[in-house]
């Protein structure tokens, strides 16, 4: 069974029950925001779209439960590499609050052809959801790689999406307000620092400035072939020290062979795996060195990451039943 294709058909029912019972009583629409974590990155760097709602209230339905939303981008400029559920401000999905009597949460983020169809519906009762759902959260975020430089990367929600949706705790529709429907990252290229001046040039330099007015001067001379001394043995001093640290501090590519990961598997493509981070449920996908078994699903990973292009590579994963 495709629980993904589970979902969607819910939501999509729901949405055709909401239209035929009509809306909840007037009041107050919830406002949905679309932000980012940074303005501007360097081609390479990690940023986050985040997506927010405000204005929910514990009154009968006026708490979220479920949503459906196309972003549109351009995937030359932003990869894809993961997404949450979790309200940071809270550390919960506040669309799988603690329950006993939880059906469970059901959610992905899936891009195809420059536009990532996010959902996420809500197995908390309405009850719950309408006493224990905060009134302001973040309910979705999409993690990205900047991938080339551009003045300003757009993500925005698609509003001619027939299927955009968002449910309060009744299953009908909730009434939002789209404060902001878009977010603009600038990308910068990724380029290195212009080094200082080197002692050396210094020198050389200084002493073409006096040689201008040393003429038979035994004493200028003297004094020019003092300071090319100094400076020149500033620089080996300086040379000297930056070997000693190259050799005394090895550069992170040389003494990391990775970065650790602990999450569980969620769904096995061949070698490559789904799997929600265990400190702050981020979802994301890597690859592996060979052919996963479906046994994996619902086991332990850790493991080594590290970056390769678009992909985050395991070399070597440790499986553990949880």
């Amino acid at each position: 069974m495709n629980l993904g294709l589970l979902c969607k058909q819910a939501l999509c029912a729901s949405s055709l029950v909401a239209g035929m019972l009509g809306g909840v009583t007037a009041q107050a629409a919830p406002v949905v925001i679309v932000s980012a974590s940074q303005s501007s990155v360097h081609v390479g760097e990690s940023f986050s779209i985040n997506f927010a709602i405000a204005g929910l209230s514990a009154a009968n339905g006026n708490s979220l439960s479920g949503f459906d939303i196309n972003v549109l981008l351009n995937p030359a400029l932003a990869s894809l590499n993961g997404f949450s559920f979790t309200d940071p401000a809270s550390g919960l999905n506040q669309l799988d609050l603690p329950d006993p009597d939880s059906l469970g949460f059901v959610g992905d983020a899936s891009l195809s052809s420059g536009m990532i169809d996010a959902y996420g519906l809500s197995g908390n009762g309405a009850a719950l959801l309408d006493a224990d759902q905060a009134n302001g959260f973040r309910f979705l975020s999409l993690m990205f790689t900047a991938m080339a430089a551009s003045s300003g990367a757009e993500f925005s929600i698609d509003l001619t999406d027939p299927g955009l949706l968002f449910l309060d705790s009744q299953g009908a529709l909730l009434p939002i307000e789209l404060q902001t429907t878009q977010a603009f990252v600038e990308i910068t290229p990724n380029n290195g620092q212009v080094p200082e001046p080197g002692a050396l040039a210094l020198a050389l330099l200084a002493l073409a400035a006096m040689g201008l007015s040393l003429g038979k001067n035994a004493g200028l001379l003297r004094s020019a072939t003092a300071v090319l001394a100094l400076l020149l043995g500033a620089l080996s001093f300086s040379t000297a020290t930056q070997a000693q640290a190259t050799l005394s501090s090895p550069t992170p590519a040389a003494t990391s062979k990775g970065t650790p990961i602990d999450a569980v598997v969620l769904e096995i493509a061949g070698s490559r795996a789904k799997l929600k981070a265990v400190d702050d449920g981020r979802v994301f996908w890597i690859t592996t060195s060979s052919a996963l078994s479906a046994d994996k699903v619902g086991q332990r990973i850790q493991g080594l990451a590290q970056a390769r292009g678009d992909s985050i590579h395991v070399g070597s994963p440790s499986f553990s039943k949880l």
